[in-house]
């Protein structure tokens, strides 16, 4: 009695598809705002990334069905991915023999250079990982593991924005100015009485409260 439920088991997780969904970069974005250039990048670019969204239990039966189709989507030369995302955050069962076709999958896609991420990861399925001995560490190694698929998502867009977008050259203000305003005779003297500020990330210009006589450009 004990075999045949377990092979019932086996049986029908076998058949049911363990990818409930499939999405690219393309139509799924991360929530951050970004710019026209990379909204433009991820448009043409975004198939380079793949995300399935998996469900149910994953174990020797199943496991070989998201190989088949991670393979296929790796392989394709019309549709080239550089990005894997595995969204666990349907698996309800996750053993050894996952765990094992997972590092067969990394294996066989760190040929085509593509890198795989796994999202929304339950303690007990990291619980099963850890104790397999695979290479979680939160952004290095052989699998990248993020805490939400959000995560990933905008992780892998960075990447693929940088690859997509050529670096912008310093601005000729002066030639902005001049398509702005027109040619005029005192342009360089406005050129020699504006100051070239540079901010990164987190930096404040200005706030609303702040008093100011500057102009910004």
């Amino acid at each position: 009695g004990l075999m045949l439920a377990i092979a019932s088991f086996a049986v029908g997780y076998a058949r049911m598809p363990v990818i409930r969904k499939s999405e690219t970069g393309r139509t799924r974005r991360s929530i951050l705002d970004r710019d026209a250039a990379s909204n433009a990048a991820l448009a043409q670019s975004g198939d380079r990334i793949r995300i399935f969204h998996l469900q149910g239990a994953l174990f020797f039966g199943s496991v070989e069905q998201l190989i088949r189709e991670s393979r296929r989507a790796a392989l394709d030369p019309k549709d080239t991915i550089s990005d894997l995302i595995l969204d666990l955050g349907d698996v309800h069962t996750f053993d050894s023999s996952a765990c094992a076709g997972l590092d067969k999958l990394a294996f066989l896609l760190e040929r085509q250079s593509v890198t795989i991420h796994l999202c929304a990861v339950s303690s007990p399925l990291r619980a099963t990982m850890e104790q397999w001995g695979m290479s979680l560490s939160g952004g290095q190694g052989t699998f990248r593991l993020w805490p939400t698929l959000d995560d990933a998502l905008e992780h892998c867009e960075d990447r693929l924005i940088a690859t997509s977008i050529s670096p912008v050259a310093d601005l000729d203000m002066g030639r902005i100015l001049e398509g702005l305003v027109g040619s005029d005779p005192r342009l360089p003297d406005l050129m020699r009485n504006m100051e070239k500020v540079t901010l990164v990330p987190g930096d404040v210009l200005i706030r609303s409260s702040d008093p100011s006589r500057d102009l910004f450009v």
